[in-house]
């Protein structure tokens, strides 16, 4: 797709700048950087350096449907799209990873799924309609129209994960099962948490108000209230 872009593009225009003045702007967000590939052109499937806000932000531009401060910047059928799965994958739409049913065969012969998320339908903890933007390092958008929620997880050793030497632990069922049940109960949320939240005291200051090593409904709550007003602020 980026090449095609790049062929359709005046020459003084990159996909970069294009997307920039057609959505970002428009939306109010920027980025950071872009790295550019070996031919000189803007990486479109990776490359791109936003802080959380700014993703953030992103993430509010697609839970709403690509409206932004009263303004349709992108059509809410094409947004849509991005969320509909195949039959050769059900937990993938266009570049958005979905929380979908799908057979347990299917999906340990999609080597791509397995090694990039162990997310699992039906999975206590899980919205069923939890979709995410998975990034290297096992950085995440995730945006779960059900609950008006945008989740932004940034992290260490992307030249590492990018290069294959360091994937890391990160469980997206722990995560999730912290966060909207305050414990993990599945395998998988075991084995990863020693290395993830749990260990992280700021984390546990941030979520754990009262201190009681659990994060009850009242505390998920305060937490929600806090990022929408953090990004209303904006």
């Amino acid at each position: 797709f980026g090449e095609l872009m790049r062929r359709k593009l005046p020459h003084n225009e990159t996909m970069v700048t294009y997307l920039s003045r057609r959505v970002l702007q428009p939306a109010g967000i920027s980025y950071g950087a872009w790295r550019n590939g070996s031919d000189g052109f803007p990486l479109i499937p990776q490359g791109a350096q936003f802080s959380a806000r700014e993703w953030a932000k992103f993430g509010e531009l697609i839970r709403n449907h690509g409206r932004s401060a009263n303004k349709q910047i992108l059509e809410a059928a094409d947004v849509d799209e991005l969320f509909r799965a195949s039959s050769a994958n059900p937990m993938y739409g266009l570049s958005w990873w979905l929380n979908r049913p799908m057979k347990e065969e299917l999906r340990n012969n999609i080597k791509q799924l397995t090694m990039s998320s162990d997310l699992q339908y039906g999975i206590a903890g899980l919205p069923d309609d939890l979709v995410m933007a998975a990034g290297a390092g096992k950085q995440r958008l995730y945006i779960v129209p059900s609950m008006n929620l945008v989740v932004v997880r940034q992290a260490d050793r992307i030249l590492q994960a990018i290069m294959n030497e360091d994937r890391g632990s990160f469980s997206d069922i722990c995560f999730w099962q912290l966060l909207t049940l305050g414990k993990s109960k599945s395998p998988a949320g075991t084995e990863a948490l020693p290395e993830t939240i749990q260990q992280s005291s700021r984390a546990r200051r941030i979520l754990d108000l009262n201190h009681d090593g659990k994060i009850d409904e009242r505390e998920r709550a305060a937490l929600r209230e806090r990022l929408q007003k953090r990004f209303h602020k904006q």
